[in-house]
């Protein structure tokens, strides 16, 4: 019985979702919003390992803190 509810479970796990180091803050934005996902791992090609975990609030901290400095803003 046991094996068969495990069985049942395994046809029913989504792939695991997720970014390599060299992909661009627009894919991760872009990968976020299309899975309906709220944490997106940056996983390294080479080792296989969890390197980051992409969330909306890190990338909204990053850009208020990184891009008005770049970006001349007046209001």
């Amino acid at each position: 019985m046991l094996v068969t509810v495990v069985d049942e479970l395994l046809e029913y796990t989504r792939p695991l979702i997720h970014i390599t180091p060299e992909a661009s803050l627009f894919e991760a934005i872009q990968m976020l919003y299309k899975f309906r996902v709220h944490r997106l791992p940056v996983i390294d090609t080479n080792t296989g390992n969890a390197l980051f975990i992409m969330t909306h609030k890190r990338i909204l901290r990053f850009l208020f803190l990184y891009v008005s400095t770049v970006v001349n803003v007046t209001l």
